[in-house]
């Protein structure tokens, strides 16, 4: 019988003004920079860390008007643990005898239908005597239905011990960790699983028995340290100090003293072996990870039927990784045992992860928000789209801060062309991904996984027979048509991308791209007089002579080599002198969308 951390809820700390999260076995929390993710663990380490990380007026919520917090907010961290089976599933009760019901007793509450939990807040509010945030902590006796509640829970007189925190104590490894401060660094998790080697004292005494008879060796034949020794000797004259006083350590004596500098050595096949200290960060960084998961491995093999919960924070454990590296990071961290809270930038995380284990985080103004995909509302077959195409094909939009969901190829290579040149800045600087589903009938997994997660979107799809099919896909999604008209941008009538643009007075543009990409305007005439009274792919007859010959064959050209084309045709396009032609009048009307020009409101 264990525990498991199920709810988060956090008011008031950083830019986490009121969330609630619920946390898995494992949980990846996703979004882009400075968006609360890292303020999240954070706010827990503050809770029950080990080290418990203090709570700062600087930590204080600070509102979108406001210059500092007032002096009356308070920041309130509440924590929910429920008992589970030995087979992970959620339990009704504590059994009589658990080690967790010896080392809580009392503080273990039952809910409306009769549930044990235990619930523990921390509470930072200002003193006014010393002029300071003081942290406190308490156990709840109860667990409101909403967040918007939290501060309505009823606390249980009297506080809690350090022995009931630290069998639930998170451990915090941020982003900044390297293997050559953790071998050195006093209380890190290196030291922390070392402090003990585990020898027994007749071992220790024999050890330390040997290192001192090596140490005797190497001073009688070293005269260097012999020398040396000679001259420190003549501080027992000028100190309170007995003759004979100084010992040179060639070696450390004592065995404890030797855990503190033990070195790791590493080689990659071929290569010299050499200390990890001497690696790239990629190697350090990963080492600090093992190294973290063999202290998590050997705290619960130690505990011998104590009461203890690994709970284990990790913030970015990619970074430095290489993109095959950071896969199998990912599989290396989901064995750790215990329950873990993973902080991410890494779309190849996201692929690999559980789809119920996401929480996105977004802000809204100085405030976070916190979103999960509901598999509840879905059926597995929609499931498993939303796995493929979007987070195991494309997890890198799941970060983004706007995406533009587009049909099809010439899109994905001129889109981003024509918005530089409209917005004077490329995608990527903004943080908006634009996104190729491949086909009018393969939007539906994306309009649900954003709107559940509200990653903010918009879809240009063209005016043709596949128009309904994209209508459709908005509707299963539940969106309404208010909401679809913010969010499309559909071609007129009829029309694909390349059609478009050939009616709407880009010829000349289009023309001239296709000459540049051949490399000699005489090709493009060629292909036309060869290409003339050949049956197209519809069978239908070629006709490449009469009235709007060239247009038709231009047309025929760009949809039979899609890429080919498609960057030239949007450079030339936005190469043109007059604003108003610059960008083409629907694709405008996207980037309005997507960005609103200054001075407006949103459409």
């Amino acid at each position: 019988m264990g525990i498991r951390l199920l709810e988060v809820r956090v008011s008031n700390y950083r830019s986490l003004e009121l969330v609630e999260v619920d946390v898995q076995p494992f949980t990846l929390l996703i979004g882009e920079n400075n968006s609360g993710k890292t303020s999240f663990l954070e706010a827990i380490a503050a809770a029950i860390g080990l080290p418990r990380r203090p709570i700062l007026e600087e930590d204080i919520y600070v509102g979108e008007e406001e210059s500092s917090p007032p002096k009356s907010r308070k920041c309130q961290i509440d924590l929910l643990f429920r008992p589970v089976s030995t087979d992970g599933l959620i339990a009704d009760s504590f059994p009589e005898g658990s080690p967790w019901t010896t080392l809580w007793g009392p503080a273990i509450s039952q809910d409306a239908e009769d549930n044990d939990f235990l619930a523990i807040r921390t509470e930072a509010a200002w003193n006014v005597v010393k002029a300071e945030y003081e942290t406190a902590r308490y156990f709840l006796t109860s667990w409101p239905a909403k967040v918007e509640e939290m501060d309505q829970a009823k606390q249980r007189a009297g506080g809690i011990s350090a022995a009931q925190l630290e069998a639930v104590g998170l451990y915090l490894m941020d982003a900044k960790r390297d293997i050559d401060d953790d071998l050195r660094r006093q209380g890190s998790f290196w030291r922390r699983l070392t402090s003990d080697l585990g020898i027994s004292d007749a071992d220790v005494t024999a050890f330390e028995s040997a290192l001192a008879g090596l140490n005797a060796e190497i001073l009688e034949k070293s005269d260097v340290l012999k020398h040396v020794k000679t001259h420190l000797d003549s501080i027992d004259n000028m100190v309170s100090a007995s003759a004979g006083s100084i010992e040179l350590a060639a070696v450390a004596p004592r065995l404890r003293d030797i855990a503190k500098g033990i070195e790791i050595n590493f080689a990659t096949e071929g290569a010299q072996k050499f200390s990890l200290s001497k690696h790239g960060m990629g190697t350090r960084s990963l080492a600090t990870l093992l190294v973290f998961r063999a202290f998590a491995a050997w705290r619960i093999a130690s505990a011998k039927g104590q009461a203890v919960h690994p709970l284990l924070a990790l913030e970015e454990p990619e970074a430095h990784l290489h993109p095959q590296a950071q896969r199998a990071a990912f599989d290396k961290i989901s064995d750790i045992p215990g329950q873990l809270i993973v902080s991410t930038h890494s779309p190849y995380f996201v692929s690999r992860a559980r789809l119920d284990s996401l929480r996105r985080f977004a802000k809204e103004g100085t405030s976070t928000k916190v979103r999960r995909l509901d598999l509840k509302t879905l059926v597995e077959d929609d499931i498993r789209r939303i796995e493929r195409a979007v987070v195991i094909s494309r997890g890198d939009v799941l970060f983004a801060r706007k995406v533009v969901l587009i049909e099809g190829e010439t899109e994905d290579v001129a889109l981003p062309i024509w918005a530089e040149a409209y917005w004077a800045s490329t995608i990527n600087d903004l943080g908006f991904a634009f996104v190729s589903v491949g086909g009018s009938g393969s939007f539906l997994p994306y309009l649900r996984a954003f709107e559940q997660l509200e990653i903010p979107y918009f879809v240009l799809c063209d005016g043709d027979s596949g128009l309904a099919n994209v209508i459709k896909a908005f509707k299963k999604a539940g969106i309404n048509a208010i909401d679809q008209a913010k969010k499309l941008v559909q071609l007129p009538p009829g029309d694909d991308i390349e059609s478009y643009l050939l009616t709407n007075g880009y010829d000349k543009e289009v023309r001239a791209a296709i000459d540049k990409v051949n490399g000699n305007p005489a090709d493009f005439d060629n292909w036309m007089k060869s290409m003339h009274g050949q049956p197209h792919e519809t069978k239908i007859v070629r006709d490449y002579q009469s009235l709007g010959a060239e247009k038709r064959a231009m047309y025929d050209l760009l949809t039979g080599a899609k890429t080919k084309f498609a960057k030239a045709i949007a450079s030339e396009i936005s190469a043109i002198p007059d604003p108003a032609r610059s960008t083409p009048p629907a694709i405008r009307e996207l980037l309005d969308k997507v960005l609103p020009p200054k001075g407006t409101a949103a459409k």
